[in-house]
């Protein structure tokens, strides 16, 4: 693992060389600033894992350049040790205050103390981020193909919606279902079925535009929106991708399986809800079955408006 770094901010030069080689002594990286101007010149996004500043940076009088680096993206989320004397006013816990406080003169036992406590707050809570950012992204993805869920499908087409109006450039949604998926799964049994999912799944993200999304909605469904694309150029992206899965076999243990997809297309309108969109591919998606196998078809009432 990396070794913590360390922002020391202090304009008594005693003080900087007796930490500053303390810290480094004790595994961290540290860079030093003598005045506040350089300490908020020093900082950037998640480059230093906490700050030691002296509450007397120059210019700034006492603890009012906890205040201003608050107030700052870069500081409003980093950990602030504040190095001061034991009659200035330290408020603990105060929004924009200081995180932890060790009065001069001090030992550097105990600012090295300050140091691991604060470096082990900011680790859990690096931790706790990553690990809700890992929970929030299992939530949206399917566990089978690694493809936007449900959920994340109807929060995409929702967003993609409201973003279009009659000036925008038209969007679109394509659900694909995976035809003859029960003689698939009849003769192969669920693995056979997972296999061909996933057959699909990976040459649907291969084949789309790479501006498209594709999510799986169910079992054999998939959705591929495709931003800024008329009605008519979806049907003809459509074609293509059935044309790519009729063309790559899945092999099996006793040969290989030719694989077909038949797809729906709706224009996105901002008069339709996600649900009610999902619903007319669905209609469209009908329309592709009752002519068989591997085919595109375009809800009919979003047609008339296009051709």
């Amino acid at each position: 693992m990396r070794k913590p770094r360390i922002l020391l901010g202090t304009s008594d030069e005693t003080y900087l060389k007796d930490v500053r080689r303390a810290l480094q002594e004790a595994g961290y990286r540290v860079e030093a600033a003598l005045d506040s101007e350089t300490v908020m010149a020093s900082l950037e996004p998640r480059r230093y894992d906490l700050a030691v500043l002296d509450t007397n940076l120059g210019e700034i009088d006492g603890l009012s350049i906890f205040d201003r680096l608050r107030t700052e993206p870069d500081g409003r989320d980093l950990y602030l040790i504040a190095l001061g004397v034991s009659d200035e006013e330290q408020p603990l816990g105060a929004p924009v205050g200081p995180d932890d406080c060790v009065d001069k003169p001090f030992e550097i036992a105990d600012l090295l103390a300050a140091v691991h406590i604060g470096v082990r707050i900011v680790t859990l809570q690096h931790e706790l981020d990553f690990a809700n950012h890992r929970i929030s992204t299992l939530a949206m993805t399917d566990t089978l193909t690694g493809l936007p869920n449900r959920q994340s499908i109807y929060d995409m087409l929702g967003t993609e919606i409201a973003r279009q109006d009659r000036e925008s450039p038209p969007s679109c949604l394509a659900l694909v279902d995976i035809d003859h998926m029960r003689e698939i799964n009849d003769a192969y049994d669920r693995a056979g079925g997972d296999l061909a999912v996933l057959r699909v799944a990976r040459t649907l993200r291969s084949t789309a535009r790479e501006a498209d999304t594709v999510g799986r909605l169910s079992g054999d469904k998939f959705t591929v929106v495709l931003y800024d694309c008329t009605p008519e150029d979806s049907v003809v992206a459509c074609d293509r991708l059935c044309e790519s899965i009729e063309h790559e076999p899945l092999v099996m243990p006793d040969g290989e399986v030719r694989l077909s997809v038949s797809c729906g297309v709706v224009a996105l309108d901002p008069d339709f809800s996600a649900v009610e969109t999902l619903d007319a591919a669905r209609a469209a998606l009908h329309t592709a079955k009752a002519r068989g196998v591997n085919h595109v078809a375009l809800e009919a009432k979003f047609r008339e408006a296009w051709f």
